[in-house]
């Protein structure tokens, strides 16, 4: 794009449609990155990754590794027993979840103490945040070694004017950060804000070394208490080396992803849906950039303007600096299959920036990087929060985008607010060392040793670690044979068909009460359905599975349909203790 002129904080742009936005003010919302506290630690050994799944620049956390254990036990904003207790404590700690539901701030959580996991994988029936009076985003990271797993971040609108309400914020010359399988949706300001220091010292060194994987972005409110502001994303203020992989953004206006970093930044394999305006937004106000987009998909939906040409890249030279960028196997309106020329994702006039080759190393192994049609059915299944399962939330939202449905909002309300969380109680974990005592006993661990939790378990991970990597199905490699045949098409939106059927699904299981240690079958079957999921069994319409609880059990089987929606249904298996001989 032509170099930018200036008048005022009024940037013109040409050769596109619509105009280039003013950058926000330094300090974004109102944190000076040169006065947070840090202390100075050197980037991550490039040793062990943070969990079997990690990838990109991030992917060396060390999180709360070998440290102590924090039970989240309440859902109140403070006090102990609360996540924030465990997040804001110091030294390296990992927060386990024993409660299920939302969790309503007043302020956000500030996570400025190094080496902390956050397990959200472990909470029965799923843990969110949302803001009650603050003005602010729901947590901020300006730490090194984080890792945050399975999180729903549903901030909605503050109860008074702010212009700072994001779902996250890593800043403060936070390093090896990691964000996995987070479901974001309902900011007023941006979904996932990634800032550096500016043009300003930075005594922390840069914001650098982020990943964030396997996530949603969702629904940015557009007119919330504010001018109209639905926005996806803000990586900038010279932030270096972040990873955007196989996330999934939609339904928000623009910035999906707003690249304004340093260094370099990997956007490899996710899913762009429903932009109103724009796709990728590059810049390089805050210095040389090198970017590398490779096998992503954006497509258009009910709210994109017909009147913009939804380039999937667009670059605004609104600086002097140095920008590259390499491109390979993307999809957007101007290249709507997997072929012909690479550079058709961006505007002609920018084709001089395009590398022939990737530039720098690319943070992913080039072995896991699929093409846009394999990422967009893996994000159909696997992306956000799908620990212990996807909420209504997230099942709408990937329902709308296999069916091309959806709309940028100004409200929950719109979409039936905040959903329910409830699950069953944790299970008994005696020792409290973050492993229930079932499984425990099944590795030959100590439910009553609180200490053998640091101890060495799989693949040079902790028994902790390797619990939770359990948990969360690290290792276990997803087939593409498994997954839901759907095929993106970038021009979905301007062609929407007639409403589809909605989908419907019947669980049973037979016997209905069993003594223990015996088992049962659990049988599911239904009409228009593309995939459905049982904890333990792969994506597939139909399917069984044989079950031995050891208690009263409830069993529920989530499925996506063909057309989009979303189809619940649950039994409960009841058993009996063996009578004793």
């Amino acid at each position: 794009m032509p170099a930018m002129s200036f008048g005022l904080v009024l940037l013109v742009l040409s050769s596109i449609a619509g105009c280039g936005e003013a950058q926000p003010a330094p300090n974004h919302n109102g944190l000076a990155e040169a006065t947070a506290p840090c202390d100075h630690a050197g980037d991550a050994p490039a040793t062990q990754v943070a969990f079997p799944a990690a990838q990109g620049f991030g992917r060396f956390a060390r999180g709360g590794r070998g440290g102590a254990v924090f039970q989240v036990t309440s859902l109140d904003d403070s006090g102990p027993g609360t996540l924030r207790d465990c997040a804001e404590a110091s030294g390296p700690r990992t927060c386990i979840f024993r409660v299920s539901g939302t969790i309503a701030l007043d302020d956000w959580i500030k996570v400025k103490h190094p080496f902390l996991t956050i397990a959200g994988q472990t909470s029965p029936g799923g843990i969110a945040l949302r803001i009650r009076n603050a003005t602010d985003s729901p947590m901020l990271v300006q730490t090194h070694d984080v890792v945050i797993r399975y999180l729903r971040l549903r901030p909605g609108p503050s109860a008074i004017r702010s212009t700072n309400v994001d779902t996250i914020q890593v800043s403060g010359g936070a390093h090896d950060v990691i964000l996995d399988h987070l479901s974001t949706s309902w900011p007023t300001d941006e979904g996932i804000n990634i800032v550096g220091p500016g043009h300003g010292p930075a005594p922390c060194g840069p914001t650098r070394n982020v990943t964030v994987q396997w996530s949603i972005l969702s629904e940015g409110l557009n007119v919330a208490n504010r001018e109209a502001h639905s926005r996806g994303t803000y990586f900038g203020y010279g932030a270096e080396n972040v990873s955007f992989i196989h996330n999934l953004i939609a339904s928000n206006m623009r910035r999906n992803p707003l690249i304004n970093t340093r260094g370099q930044f990997d956007m490899i394999n996710n899913v762009i849906y429903n932009s109103g305006a724009y796709n990728g937004e590059f810049y390089t106000r805050f210095g040389d950039l090198k970017v590398n987009v490779i096998g992503n998909a954006a497509i258009a939906g009910p709210s994109s303007r017909k009147n913009t040409q939804l380039y999937l890249v667009n670059y605004f030279r609104d600086y002097p600096a140095d920008f590259s960028i390499y491109l390979s196997g993307n999809l957007d309106l101007h290249r709507r299959t997997d072929s012909g020329d690479q550079r058709l994702v961006l505007e002609p006039s920018d084709w001089k920036y395009v590398s022939s080759s990737p530039v720098g190393q690319l943070s992913v192994p080039a072995s896991a990087i699929t093409g846009p049609s394999e990422a967009y059915r893996a994000i159909a299944v696997a992306s956000g929060a799908t620990r212990p399962r996807r909420d209504a939330v997230d099942r709408r939202v990937i329902g709308e985008m296999l069916a091309c449905r959806g709309a940028i909002i100004n409200d929950p309300a719109e979409v039936g607010g905040w959903p329910d969380l409830s699950g069953p109680a944790a299970p008994p974990d005696r020792d409290q060392d973050g492993m229930p005592d079932t499984w425990e006993v099944k590795h030959g661990l100590s439910p009553t040793n609180p200490a053998d939790r640091n101890g060495t378990g799989q693949a040079s991970y902790t028994n902790l670690e390797s619990y939770l990597n359990e948990l969360a199905g690290d290792g276990t490699d997803m087939a593409m044979a498994d997954l839901p045949v759907v095929t993106p098409d970038p021009t979905c939106g301007f062609a929407i068909a007639a409403a589809p059927p909605l989908p419907s699904v019947s669980l049973t299981v037979s016997p209905a009460s069993i003594v223990s240690g015996g088992s049962a079958e659990l049988r599911w079957s239904g009409s228009d359905l593309l995939a459905c999921k049982v904890e333990g069994e792969g994506p597939t319409p139909f399917g069984s599975m044989v079950v031995s609880p050891k208690v009263t059990t409830a069993y529920q089987v989530s499925c996506i349909g063909r057309g989009g929606g979303d189809a619940i249904d649950s039994v409960l298996l009841r058993v009996t203790p063996r009578a004793a001989s």
